[in-house]
């Protein structure tokens, strides 16, 4: 998972989301938290980035560290955690 991303339009790291081999991926889930613990941002869909809005429709949010939680399970059906925090920069 990246640990920065910039949604500016330029077409340069607009979104957050993870890279990397996702041939066999299931039960994918990424749950992404403001500061307060609230959820903003969720998918099911790891093609799916997250924008810089709230729930990809609402409001931009303001720069800052959020909270990231992914779950998958691998093609050799293993059960995947993984959270980190990434840097939203305006």
């Amino acid at each position: 998972m990246p640990n920065t991303f910039t949604p500016n339009n330029d077409a340069r790291n607009d979104e957050f989301k993870g890279v990397g081999y996702t041939s066999g991926m299931t039960q994918f889930q990424m749950h992404i938290y403001n500061r307060w613990g609230e959820c903003i941002f969720k998918t099911n869909d790891y093609t799916e980035g997250w924008n810089g809005a709230k729930n990809n429709t609402g409001e931009q949010l303001p720069e800052g560290v959020y909270l990231y939680k992914v779950q998958y399970i691998t093609p050799t059906k293993q059960t995947i955690y993984t959270q980190g925090y990434v840097n939203l920069v305006r």
